[in-house]
Parts: structure tokens; sequence; C-alpha cells
């Protein structure tokens, strides 16, 4: 598990952006404010600081929930942070009467961002370096990039594909390709350590279901089962916080700065 997987296309039937959209648009946990989702922003939102007149931009927004995270759960960031967020593949959920600019195209976009969130984004891109490119170019000098990956390649199912992923990451693939990108990492840790065995029998799980029954759903074998769940991760939480660096997990948590030049092929 601690080998450095390649990140190639899988020989999975890839979901397409509009496919991947709406499947998402059907999975339970990317629409809720479950402990998993919860997770994730408490990590993020540690790595944001918050003086005044600072601007965010949500690359690959989603529906929305990491605003209506903020608004629920951190007004102190809410209030010091201008924020903006961008995605091509979903409909406006974050309006102005949310303080959210809202942008469906990059060439619309203004650049010089301070922080930038790109979380669970790029592996569903096919080209993941130009997209960190493309969030490096909206990035201002020396600004940060906040993002979560899930990870290695050896847990990649058929769940994968139809929402769109096309690989998963290490630790050390990802700092790669943020290199090239022009990013410096500054802080990384896997997450959510508890869930690696879930995921794997997942995988399997809808291999055989497919096979038996021609068939899968974006929502079998959910990934919130137990309420346990929830205190594992407040204590990877604290670690962290604390930047601590956990060995592995079924995710990665990248903090990076932006360099002034992007490294050649």
């Amino acid at each position: 598990m601690g080998k450095d997987m390649p990140i190639t296309p899988t020989s999975y039937q890839i979901a397409t952006p509009e496919e991947a959209a709406r499947n998402l648009g059907k999975y339970k946990a990317f629409g809720r404010d479950n402990w998993f989702n919860r997770h994730r922003f408490e990590i993020v939102s540690n790595y944001l600081t918050s003086p005044p007149e600072q601007t965010l931009l949500d690359f690959g927004c989603g529906n929305g929930l990491f605003f209506k995270y903020l608004q629920q759960h951190n007004q102190h960031l809410l209030s010091s942070l201008s924020l903006s967020g961008y995605d091509p593949y979903f409909a406006n959920t974050a309006s102005q009467e949310d303080g959210v600019n809202f942008y469906s195209s990059i060439d619309n976009m203004p650049t010089q961002f301070d922080f930038i969130t790109a979380l669970d984004v790029i592996e569903h891109t096919e080209n993941d370096k130009k997209t960190l490119r493309q969030i490096h170019a909206l990035l201002a000098p020396d600004s940060t990039l906040l993002l979560t990956v899930p990870a290695y390649q050896c847990l990649y199912s058929l769940h994968d594909a139809a929402i769109g992923h096309y690989r998963r990451y290490t630790k050390k693939s990802l700092s790669h390709i943020l290199s090239k990108a022009g990013f410096s990492v500054v802080y990384s840790s896997y997450f959510l350590v508890f869930l690696i065995p879930p995921v794997f029998i997942r995988k399997y799980y809808l291999v055989l279901k497919k096979y038996v029954t021609g068939k899968i759903s974006v929502n079998d074998l959910p990934t919130d089962p137990m309420n346990i769940f929830s205190l594992l991760s407040n204590i990877e939480l604290k670690l962290i916080k604390n930047r601590i660096s956990l060995p592995c997990g079924s995710f990665i948590f990248c903090c990076a700065r932006k360099n002034n030049t992007i490294k050649s092929e």
C-alpha cells in the first residue's frame, strides 16, 4: 500500500462529465451534511487564514456543498472571505444572494485569488496537469491551493468510474504533478484511514453485482454505515490540525503554495 501507484487512465468505462454530474446528483453522500463532507471541509477550513478582504475560489464547486458548510459551521471564515465558485457541469446553486460569485466558464473569471480549493476535482479531469496549471494561473503570487483527492489506484472501482474518476493518487505522485504544474507542497497527509477496508470491499462487491444483475448504483455500500466513523474522523482531524502526516488513508489532503515559474516537461 505504501508503494507509489502509476497514475494512468483505468481500463474501466469512465462516465462522461455530464454523466458523472448526473450520478453525483443522485449520490446521497454528495448531497447531505454527513460526517464525510464535514470531515473534508473541516480539514480544509483549518488551513484557510481569515484576514479581511481575502478571496477564495472553489474550483469545481459542484452543488455548492463547501459554501453551505461555511454558512452552517464557520461564519467567521465566511464573513472574512470573498467567495467565488466555478463548475461547468452543475447549475448555479450558489447565487449572488448567498454572497457567492458563480462562474461556469474559466474565460469569464477574474484572476489573482488568494486561495483556491479543489476538493475531489482533479481526478475527474483527463489531463490533471493541465487543470492544475489553469488553477496556477488563477492564483495570486505566493498564494495557496488546498485540494483533496482519492488515494491508491488499487482501490479504483466501478464506483470511481461511475462518478467520473480517471485515477487515484499517492502522496508521491500528487507531489510530482503539483511540482510540474508550478506548486510547492507545504503539507500533505492521507486521511480516512479506516475507510480503506470498506472501499476495498466495495470494489469487488460492485464487480460481482454488475456480473449478476448487470447494473450498479452509486449508493451501493454507503460510506457511513456506522456512527463510529464520525468518532474516528475526529481523532484524525486533531492529528492533521497539528500537521501530523498520516502514513495511509483512502484520501489525500494537500496544502500547496504557488511558485512564480512552471517547470518544463
